[in-house]
């Protein structure tokens, strides 16, 4: 099997698509496969993706039902130990991420994550996140920075914890949760830096993208945990206060 499969999903990403595979094909660990699917790009993403295929690129595009919908084909179509999502305008922090990734594998953890740099076009390393430890994360039912996070697959596959595509921006919080506190799946931090973000998707566009999270996020806590999980949700939103202000956090 192979070790690790990064999964890109895209939808007209002509602009970034090509450092964000770029930044795959650096890694110096070489046992990986990198699958990218598309939405049916009306630009010229297929052309570019195409251009920079090699025998570790799988290429799929075709209609899709939204993000999460996407994304659990992604991982359908991974062969992977562990998967990690890279999104089509991100990318690696280093040449090394896979690497450090693999070493730490070694113990064979279910979670394997480190910490993001946010950046804008006009202001680089904007904001950097840098998550709790496993054990602070599961005490506090906190959300592990999902493009920084490695899950290993088999587990989302026997129990069924692909995304719930009746959320637009809080599946990968939900999915977290299963797995850690319903599933009870380990977890262990890489106290690196794992991935450059770019500002401006759907969950991190500003106020209101942080105000439709927090009430997506306040439905997952409430159908996993009960009332008791408005008082969770009410953390998480006070622990990521931080990153509104531009503030880095540790």
């Amino acid at each position: 099997m192979t070790k690790f499969s990064v999964i890109t999903v895209c939808y007209n990403s002509e602009k970034t698509i090509a450092e964000t595979i770029q930044s795959v094909k650096k890694q110096s660990f070489k046992d990986y496969e990198h699958l990218i699917v598309d939405g049916l790009s009306s630009d010229n993403t297929g052309k570019i993706v195409d251009a920079h295929k090699d025998n570790k690129i799988a290429f799929v595009s075709e209609k899709d039902n939204g993000l999460y919908d996407a994304m659990n084909k992604g991982i359908l179509k991974a062969n992977g130990e562990y998967i990690v999502f890279l999104n089509s305008d991100d990318f690696f922090a280093d040449e090394y991420v896979l690497q450090k990734v693999d070493l730490i594998s070694s113990s064979l953890p279910d979670f394997i994550y480190g910490g993001i740099r946010y950046f804008s076009e006009n202001q680089k390393g904007a904001r950097t996140w840098m998550p709790e430890n496993f054990t602070t994360i599961k005490h506090k039912k906190l959300q592990i920075p999902h493009p920084g996070v490695f899950i290993r697959r088999e587990h989302i596959i026997e129990n069924k914890r692909l995304f719930d595509t009746t959320l637009q921006i809080a599946a990968d919080l939900k999915q977290q949760l299963e797995l850690i506190h319903i599933d009870n799946r380990t977890g262990m931090l890489a106290r690196e830096i794992l991935v450059n973000m770019r500002l401006g998707g759907k969950s991190t566009d500003g106020i209101l993208a942080f105000i439709r999270g927090w009430k997506e996020s306040l439905r997952v806590y409430v159908e996993l945990f009960g009332v008791i999980g408005i008082y969770y949700c009410c953390r998480k939103v006070l622990h990521k206060l931080p990153q509104i202000s531009n503030k880095v956090q540790y």
